[in-house]
C-alpha cells in the first residue's frame, strides 16, 4: 500500500506538471500578438521617432497602440484556464507512447465482482501493470509552435528592430523609453515651471582649424566660464520647456526655430559680443563670457640667405606658421621694371601649424636667370589670407657653360630676352656659330637647331615665336654642354619634388611607393648619365670620389631611398622628407665636385688619384690574403703549395707587390707634377710595398703578411689625407661662389656634400631616426586599433571624432 501511495503521488506531480505546460502552450500564441504590439511601439521608442512628434499626435498614438494591445490580447483571458486532469493524461499518454489509456486505470474501481476472488485477482494484476506504466513516465517541455502562429516570421523583425534600436539609443534608452510614455503637452498659461526648462549646447570650430567641439553646460564649459572660440565658429543650441528660445550675442540676439510645444532649436554663427547667452520665455537661462579669436594671416620668413648651388640652383630655406596651419608656401620673384612676377612652388605645408623647410629650385633655365630680382616668401592659409616675408634682392642664379660653344649660344639667347629688337642680330650671331662645325664637333643636331633658330627669327617679329626660339637655344647649350644629363637630371629633380609633395598632403602607403619607384628608376637613369658623361670626359663612371676618403656609388644611393621608404611606411614621414632633402643636397653637391673635376687640373688629379688609391687598397689586400695562407700551409708543414697568383708561386706575389708599389710611386709624381702636397702616409706606404716584396723574395711569408698590413694601413691614411684636401677645395670654392663666410665654417656645420659631420659612413642617417622593427610593429599595432575604434558606433561622438582627427593627421 505503501509503494502505490508513493507511486500515486508521483504521478499526481506529473499530471500538475503536464496541466502547467498545455497551460503554456495555450497562453504562449495567445500572448504573441501583444507582444508584438509592444515590440514595435519600443522600438519606435528607441529610434526617437516620439522626440519629434507634437504631443498631440504623440498621444494618438499611444491611443492605438493600446487599442491594439486590447484586441491582440482577447483570448489571454481564455488562456489563462488551467486545462482538465483528463486532458494533461492524454498528454501524458501521448508523450510517452502508453497504449488503451492505460493511465486512466489508476483512478478506476472494479465495477462487478467485488467478491469474486478471480476477478479481485485480475483487476489486481490489471491495476500492477498501471502503476508500473506511471512509473516509467517522463516529462516533456511546452510545444509553442509559433510558426504555424506566425507563418512569416514578423517576430523576428520586431526583434532586430529592437536590437538596433538599442545600439543606436546607446546611453539614451531610458530616457527614450520614458519620455515615449508621457506626451509633453502645453504648459499652464503662466509659464513653465522652473525645474523644467533646460537647454543642449555646444560650438562647433570651422573644420580647418581642427578644434574638437565646445560643449556647454552639464559635464562641459559650466556657465559663467570664459569662452574662447575661433571667427566663424555655430552655435547648435536647443532650449525645452521655455515658451520662447534665442541666442544672444551681447546685446543682439538670434531667434530660434520651433520644433514642437515649449521646444527651440537652431544652428546659429557665431558673433563678436562681450558674452553668449541663451534666453528663454524672456529670461536668461545661461551666459557665458565670450571671446572670438579672429583668424591671423601666416607668418613667413628666410631661415638662411637665398644662395645658390655649385650647379646654380637656387637654395630656399623657409618657415611658416599659421594659428590653425598654413596650406602652401611659395617665392614670389619680381624683375625690376617688368609686372610680371614669377610664382615659384616651395611645396604645401598639408595644413600644418608650422612648416619649415629646404627647397632647391632649378631657374636657370628662366629668362631673368643672371639678373637682379626681388624675392618675397608667400604663405597662405585655408581662407586664403597671405603673408609676405621681407622682400630681398638676388641676383637669380646663371648656369656657367663650360663648352665655348655653348656659352656663345647662352649668350646670344640671353641678349634675345633683354632686347628682343635686336632678333636681327642676334640671328647673325647665331649664323656665324653655325657656319664654324668644327667648334661643336660637327654635330647634325646642333646645326639644325642653330639653322631652324635663325629662319624663326627672320621670319617673325612675334613674341611667342621669340620664347620658342629661347627654349630651343637653352636646349642645343645644354646638350653640348652635359650631353643628356641634364635632361637626367630634370627629371630625377620632378620625381624628388612629386614625391616630397606626396609626404607633404598625406598620400596613401601604395602612392607613396609608387612614386619612390619612379625616383628609383629616375635616380638610376641619372646614374647612367652622369657615367656615361665621366666616361666621355676620362673619369670613372662606376664610382664617384668622396671627402673623407670614400666612394660614392649607386648603391649607396639607392640604399638612402630604400631607408627613406621604410620610414614612411612605418609612419616617419618626417623623417622620410628629411633623408630625401638630405638626398637632394648630396646629389647638388656632388654635381658641384664633379663641375670642380673637370674644371681645376689639381681636383681632377686628386679624384683621379682617390680612385685608384681604392683600387690599390683591394689589391694589396688580396696579396695579403695570399701571404697568410702560405705562411698557414707552412705551419702545417706543406710549403710550397700554389697560391693563387699569377705565376702561381712567391715569385709571381713578389712581382705583383712590386707593381703595386710601381703604380703608387707613378700617382705620387702625378700628384706633386700637380702641385698638390704629398701625403706622408703614401710614402710610408710605398716603403712597407718595398719591404713585403723583398719578404716575398727571400720566401718569408709571415714577414710580408705584417709588411702589407702596413702598407694596407698607409693606403686608407692616405686615402683619406686626399679626401680633406678636396674638401678643402670645395669648401673655398663654395666660399667665394656664395660670399658666406669662410670655407672652414661651412665645413663645421655640414660635410661637402650637405650633411651634418656626424657619422663617416654615406647614407647613415645619424642625423635622422629610423624606427626598428619593434617600433614599426608597434606603430601598426596603434593605427589597427585606431581604426578599430573608429568603427565602433557605440562610443561618444566626441570620441569618434577625435579619433578620425588623428587617423587623417598620421
Amino acid at each position: 500500500m505503501a509503494g502505490g501511495a508513493g507511486t500515486d503521488r508521483a504521478f499526481r506531480r506529473r499530471l500538475t506538471f503536464t496541466r502547467l505546460v498545455l497551460a503554456g502552450e495555450a497562453l504562449g500564441p495567445a500572448l504573441l500578438p501583444g507582444l508584438g504590439v509592444i515590440g514595435a511601439f519600443l522600438a519606435l521608442a528607441l529610434f526617437g521617432l516620439f522626440d519629434w512628434l507634437p504631443a498631440t499626435l504623440h498621444a494618438v498614438l499611444l491611443g492605438l497602440f493600446g487599442l491594439a494591445l486590447i484586441v491582440a490580447w482577447r483570448r489571454v483571458p481564455s488562456a489563462l484556464r488551467l486545462p482538465d486532469e483528463a486532458a494533461a493524461r492524454r498528454r501524458l499518454e501521448t508523450d510517452n507512447a502508453v497504449p488503451h489509456r492505460a493511465l486512466e486505470a489508476l483512478d478506476d474501481s472494479i465495477a462487478a465482482g467485488k467478491d469474486d476472488p478471480l476477478a479481485q485477482s485480475l483487476w489486481a494484476l490489471h491495476r500492477q501493470r498501471a502503476v508500473a506504466n506511471a512509473r516509467g513516465l517522463r516529462l516533456h517541455g511546452p510545444r509553442p509552435q509559433l510558426a504555424r502562429h506566425d507563418p512569416w516570421a514578423f517576430r523576428a523583425i520586431v526583434l532586430l528592430a529592437l536590437v538596433v534600436g538599442a545600439v543606436a539609443a546607446g546611453p539614451e534608452v531610458g530616457p527614450r523609453l520614458t519620455e515615449s510614455l508621457v506626451p509633453l503637452f502645453g504648459k499652464a498659461k503662466d509659464g513653465p515651471a522652473a525645474d523644467t526648462i533646460g537647454f543642449t549646447a555646444w560650438i562647433t570650430p570651422p573644420a580647418y582649424t581642427r578644434l574638437p567641439p565646445l560643449y556647454l553646460g552639464g559635464q562641459g564649459l559650466a556657465p559663467g566660464e570664459a569662452l574662447r572660440v575661433a571667427a566663424g565658429s555655430t552655435v547648435v543650441a536647443r532650449l525645452y520647456g521655455v515658451a520662447s528660445g534665442a541666442v544672444a550675442f551681447g546685446e543682439k540676439s538670434v531667434p530660434l526655430e520651433a520644433m514642437e510645444a515649449d521646444s527651440f532649436a537652431g544652428e546659429i554663427p557665431v558673433e563678436p559680443g562681450a558674452s553668449l547667452r541663451l534666453l528663454g520665455g524672456g529670461g536668461e537661462i545661461a551666459a557665458w563670457p565670450l571671446e572670438v579669436v579672429a583668424d591671423m594671416p601666416p607668418v613667413t620668413a628666410f631661415t638662411d640667405p637665398l644662395t645658390a648651388t655649385e650647379r646654380r640652383v637656387l637654395r630656399v630655406a623657409y618657415e611658416a606658421k599659421d594659428d590653425y596651419g598654413v596650406d602652401a608656401v611659395s617665392l614670389e620673384l619680381r624683375l625690376a621694371g617688368h609686372d610680371d612676377v614669377l610664382t615659384v612652388p616651395l611645396g604645401g605645408a598639408t595644413g600644418r601649424a608650422a612648416a619649415k623647410g629646404i627647397a632647391f629650385r632649378d631657374l636657370t633655365a628662366h629668362p631673368w636667370a643672371g639678373l637682379d630680382v626681388s624675392a618675397q616668401l608667400t604663405a597662405t592659409d585655408a581662407l586664403d589670407q597671405v603673408g609676405r616675408s621681407e622682400s630681398v634682392t638676388i641676383t637669380l642664379p646663371e648656369r656657367q657653360f663650360r663648352h665655348p660653344v655653348a656659352r656663345a649660344i647662352a649668350a646670344a639667347r640671353k641678349q634675345l630676352v633683354a632686347r628682343p629688337h635686336e632678333r636681327r642680330k642676334v640671328a647673325e650671331i647665331l649664323s656665324a656659330i653655325a657656319a664654324g662645325p668644327e667648334a661643336y664637333g660637327e654635330r647634325t643636331s646642333v646645326y639644325l637647331g642653330l639653322i631652324l633658330s635663325i629662319a624663326k627669327l627672320y621670319r617673325h617679329a612675334d613674341p611667342a615665336q621669340d620664347a620658342e626660339v629661347v627654349d630651343l637655344l637653352w636646349d642645343i647649350a645644354l646638350d653640348l654642354d652635359e650631353g643628356r644629363v641634364p635632361g637626367a637630371l630634370a627629371n630625377l629633380r620632378a620625381a624628388q619634388e612629386a614625391l616630397e609633395e606626396a609626404l607633404e598632403s598625406g598620400a596613401s602607403d601604395t602612392e607613396v611607393a609608387r612614386l619612390m619607384d619612379e625616383l628609383r628608376m629616375a635616380m638610376a637613369e641619372y646614374l647612367r648619365a652622369m657615367a656615361e658623361e665621366a666616361m666621355r670626359r676620362g673619369f670613372d663612371g662606376e664610382a664617384q670620389p668622396m671627402p673623407g676618403g670614400q666612394m660614392l656609388t649607386d648603391r649607396d644611393l639607392q640604399r638612402m631611398i630604400d631607408e627613406a621608404q621604410r620610414a614612411a611606411e612605418t609612419g616617419s614621414r618626417d623623417a622620410a622628407r628629411q633623408m630625401l632633402q638630405d638626398l637632394r643636397e648630396m646629389l647638388e653637391n656632388l654635381q658641384a665636385m664633379q663641375g670642380m673635376m673637370q674644371e681645376d687640373g689639381s681636383a681632377r688629379a686628386l679624384g683621379e688619384g682617390m680612385q685608384q688609391l681604392g683600387d690599390m687598397l683591394r689589391r694589396q689586400g688580396e696579396l695579403r690574403d695570399q701571404s697568410f695562407s702560405e705562411q698557414q700551409r707552412r705551419q702545417q708543414g706543406q710549403p710550397g703549395q700554389p697560391m693563387a697568383s699569377p705565376d702561381g708561386d712567391m715569385t709571381g706575389m713578389a712581382r705583383d707587390q712590386e707593381g703595386l708599389r710601381r703604380q703608387l710611386g707613378e700617382m705620387l709624381r702625378r700628384l706633386d707634377e700637380a702641385g698638390l702636397p704629398l701625403p706622408d702616409a703614401l710614402t710610408g706606404a710605398e716603403r712597407a710595398m718595398d719591404e713585403a716584396r723583398s719578404a716575398l723574395e727571400n720566401g718569408d711569408p709571415a714577414a710580408a703578411a705584417a709588411a702589407q698590413g702596413e702598407a694596407m694601413s698607409a693606403l686608407r691614411e692616405g686615402l683619406q689625407e686626399l679626401g680633406e684636401q678636396m674638401a678643402q677645395q670645395l669648401g673655398m670654392r663654395r666660399g667665394q661662389g656664395q660670399g658666406q663666410g669662410s670655407a672652414e665654417d661651412s665645413e663645421d656645420a655640414r660635410d661637402p656634400l650637405g650633411r651634418p659631420r656626424r657619422a663617416r659612413e654615406l647614407g647613415s642617417g645619424d642625423d635622422v631616426r629610423v624606427p626598428t622593427e619593434a617600433e614599426a610593429k608597434r606603430v601598426r599595432e596603434i593605427l589597427d586599433e585606431l581604426q578599430r575604434r573608429a568603427g565602433d558606433r557605440t562610443r561618444s561622438p566626441e570620441e569618434l571624432d577625435y579619433i578620425r582627427r588623428l587617423l587623417d593627421r598620421f
